[in-house]
């Protein structure tokens, strides 16, 4: 094998320290290996979120919560930064409990931190989800709870997914570019092979709001 690309949110370090040593080539899509130097190219989600705060403000929300997907990822970790510096540079309030996590990304995954928020936030007026399946079962909590979407609770997602516009309501969104990602890497990776090593590439990929009727 030439060399390998390696997807996801959450990276097996044991696999990349072996690839390393091994010197094959390999570029990470989708996350970073925190404590080493290796090619990557990820979403900018730190910019997603503010885009997706920016909006919710701008539209007169003031308490946002956030169900940020599974702790074991970066990506979530990333999207809690980002949604935290944006409370922060907004002087937006900012509660214990108001960002949760869920242990997956699913749509059943959501109920439970979805009702956490209503029970603990005070005014809560809107919810940022680390994935629009999230986002989905999280519009179905808040519903079952007497709240309606987007009038009383304001909802955005993560991704873009093909079925956000069908959601109900449909699925405001931070769209991730998925296959500019993919190409940089390539990219990426067929320099490594042809040409052997050089300083690694940590690339950020832009994200943009698409603004649907969930927000």
């Amino acid at each position: 094998m030439a060399g390998y690309l390696l997807i996801g949110g959450s990276i097996d370090h044991t696999l990349v320290r072996r690839l390393r040593n091994m010197r094959t080539p390999f570029v990470i899509v989708g996350a970073q290996a925190q404590d080493m130097p290796v090619d990557c190219v990820m979403a900018d989600y730190v910019g997603g979120i503010d885009l997706a705060v920016r909006y919710l403000v701008e539209k007169g929300r003031r308490r946002i919560g956030l169900v940020k997907g599974s702790p074991r990822t970066l990506t979530s970790q990333e999207k809690y930064k980002g949604w935290r510096l944006a409370l922060c540079q907004r002087d937006l309030p900012f509660a214990a409990g108001q960002a949760v996590d869920a242990e997956s990304f699913t749509p059943q995954a959501a109920g439970q931190p979805t009702q956490e928020l209503i029970e603990h936030i005070n005014g809560l007026d809107a919810i940022i989800y680390g994935d629009d399946y999230l986002a989905m079962g999280g519009i179905h909590t808040l519903k079952q709870s007497g709240h309606r979407v987007p009038d009383d609770v304001a909802v955005i997602g993560c991704h873009d997914y093909r079925i956000a516009p069908f959601t109900d309501p449909s699925l405001t969104t931070i769209r991730i570019a998925g296959q500019h990602m993919g190409a940089i890497a390539a990219q990426r990776l067929c320099m490594l092979i042809d040409i052997g090593p050089g300083e690694p590439w940590v690339v950020l990929a832009p994200t943009s709001l698409i603004v649907r009727a969930s927000a």
